[in-house]
């Protein structure tokens, strides 16, 4: 009898463990879509905040993305807030980043359209998995904000 208990217990073991192999690979898929849906939230409320700072001081802000987000974050004329983030949001350069830790990359294109990208879970730009969206300056409707397929 003493020795049926421990393989009781081995066989439980491997019973639980099998059970948990199928849970961790959707955890890590559900951590995977969370993720990217905390980057589009992050990249629509980008877009919401160059939009209220363009309808109030009539022009974008001017720079590279670290000037860009540090203006929308009150560093402006009129010490106004646009964008209030997370300290997990800012790397030590100062820039925005998204989920995954890198910088989102943002484009003001001549045509007062601007645009913002993150490199999605592989953290490299210029792929499949990369997420971006662009809006023109001029509208105050956030749902204008598009996503645009990857290069």
């Amino acid at each position: 009898m003493n020795e049926r208990f421990p393989i009781g217990w081995l066989l439980a073991l491997a019973v639980f463990l099998a059970l948990l192999i199928p849970t961790a690979s959707s955890l890590r898929t559900f951590q995977v879509a969370a993720n990217r849906a905390m980057a589009v939230t992050e990249m629509i409320s980008f877009l919401a905040a160059m939009t209220n700072y363009a309808n109030t001081y009539g022009t974008l802000p001017k720079g590279n993305a670290a000037t860009v987000f540090a203006s929308l974050s009150g560093e402006n004329p009129n010490k106004i807030v646009f964008l209030a983030v997370g300290a997990k949001q800012i790397n030590s350069a100062g820039q925005f980043v998204d989920s995954w830790g890198t910088p989102f990359q943002i484009l003001m294109t001549n045509q007062n359209v601007v645009v913002i990208s993150s490199a999605g879970q592989n953290r490299a730009f210029g792929d499949a998995d990369d997420i971006t969206f662009a809006q023109p300056w001029q509208s105050t409707n956030l749902l204008s904000a598009q996503p645009v397929s990857p290069k």
